[in-house]
C-alpha cells in the first residue's frame, strides 16, 4: 500500500469539508488533490504569524484589492444561483443531504491560478419525506479553485482565512445552501407551504493528521428562512490501495437546532389534515457513516463513486412528514479536473 506522499497526484473523493458540486445538495463533497505539496509556500503572498510559546507557524493569506473585489463578486453570482434553484421534496431530502458541509475544501494544492473539475453523474437516493421512495437523477458536477485559498462551485463558496505552514490545520469562512421544497405534486405533502432554501454562511475548520482527517463546521442562516443553526463534524481517511485507486471512509454527526428542524420538518396548524397533525419540531442530531472511492482512469480523468447512510435524530424523525428514520443515497460519475 502507497503512502500518501506518494499518491500525490491522485484525484480524491470525499476526503473532507464543504464544497457543494453539482447544482444539487445531496451530491456535495466530491474532492480532488492535483499537483504536489512541495511548492505550496511559492502560491500566494502570505503573512506568517508565530506563536513563540507552542511554535506554531501560522500562516495569513495577504490578498490585494483587486482579489478581494473578484472574490466578493464571486461569491455574489454564486449566492444568486443557489437562491434560485428549486428542488422537490424528494430531492432535497434524501439521506444524502446531511453530509453538505464536508469534502471539498481542505485539500491543499500547488496548483496555481484557476483550476478544478467538471463532470457528471448519476445519484439514486431514498427519500425521508414524500413517499419514501427513490429517486435517481443525472446532475453535473463543477467545482472551482483559485490557489489554495478560495473555493467556488454551483452551491457553495468560501476561503481559508487562517492556514499553518504545511497546510494540516485550516480555518475559514463561506456561503453554502440548505436546500428547500416544494410540497407540489407530492400527494403526502399536499396542503402544506413550501419550504424555502436558505443561504447559509459557515465557519470553517480542518485538521489533518497522518491519522484522521478532521472537519468541523458550524452554520447559521443568513438567507431569512429559518434562522436557525446546524454544527456538523466528520472524521476520515484515506486509503491508498494503488496508484490508481483511493477509498475513503467517514463517520459524521451534525446537529440541527430547534429553528432548522421545526422550519423543515413541522407541520404549522394551517397545514394539518386528519392524518397529518400539528408538530412543533426541536433540535436534533443525526449519524452517518459512507464509502467515497476515486479511480484515476488517466492524468486528467477518473471515475467517482460514493455511497452513504444517515441515521435521523427524533426531532426529525417523530414528524409526521418524515416516512423513514434513515436513508441511504449513491452516486457514481466521471470527473474532469484541469
Amino acid at each position: 500500500m502507497q503512502t500518501d506522499d506518494e499518491h500525490k497526484n491522485v484525484m480524491v473523493v470525499g476526503d473532507d469539508p464543504d464544497d457543494q458540486l453539482c447544482g444539487w445538495r445531496t451530491l456535495k463533497r466530491i474532492g480532488f488533490r492535483v499537483g504536489s505539496h512541495d511548492n505550496m509556500d511559492n502560491a500566494l503572498p502570505t503573512k506568517r504569524l508565530v506563536n513563540s510559546t507552542e511554535g506554531i507557524d501560522i500562516t495569513m493569506i495577504a490578498l490585494t484589492m483587486a482579489e478581494k473585489a473578484t472574490l466578493l463578486v464571486l461569491i455574489a453570482v454564486v449566492c444568486v444561483m443557489m437562491q434560485s434553484s428549486s428542488v422537490n421534496a424528494a430531492e432535497a431530502y434524501s439521506g444524502g443531504q446531511q453530509f453538505d458541509k464536508f469534502d471539498l475544501t481542505t485539500e491543499a494544492t500547488a496548483t496555481s491560478g484557476l483550476h478544478g473539475m467538471l463532470g457528471a453523474g448519476v445519484f439514486n437516493g431514498e427519500s425521508i419525506l414524500s413517499d419514501g421512495g427513490r429517486k435517481t437523477a443525472v446532475r453535473p458536477l463543477l467545482f472551482l479553485r483559485y490557489e489554495d485559498w478560495a473555493y467556488l462551485s454551483l452551491r457553495g463558496a468560501g476561503v481559508w482565512l487562517l492556514q499553518s505552514a504545511d497546510r494540516s490545520l485550516r480555518f475559514g469562512l463561506g456561503v453554502s445552501v440548505h436546500s428547500g421544497y416544494n410540497p407540489y405534486n407530492e400527494a403526502n405533502l399536499a396542503g402544506m407551504d413550501r419550504r424555502r432554501s436558505s443561504l447559509d454562511g459557515t465557519v470553517n475548520l480542518s485538521w489533518r493528521t497522518s491519522i484522521v482527517a478532521v472537519s468541523a463546521s458550524y452554520a447559521h442562516d443568513i438567507g431569512d428562512s429559518s434562522n436557525g443553526d446546524s454544527a456538523s463534524v466528520r472524521l476520515s481517511h484515506g486509503f491508498i490501495l494503488s496508484p490508481r485507486l483511493r477509498l475513503t471512509p467517514s463517520i459524521m454527526a451534525q446537529w440541527e437546532s430547534e429553528k432548522v428542524v421545526n422550519y423543515y420538518y413541522g407541520v404549522r396548524p394551517d397545514e394539518v389534515l386528519p392524518d397529518r397533525p400539528a408538530y412543533q419540531g426541536r433540535e436534533t442530531t443525526n449519524y452517518g457513516a459512507g464509502l467515497a472511492a476515486d479511480y484515476r482512469l488517466t492524468q486528467a480523468w477518473s471515475l467517482l463513486g460514493d455511497i452513504r447512510t444517515t441515521h435521523f435524530g427524533s426531532g426529525i424523525t417523530d414528524s409526521p412528514i418524515v416516512v423513514r428514520k434513515e436513508a441511504t443515497w449513491g452516486f457514481i460519475g466521471a470527473g474532469w479536473h484541469f
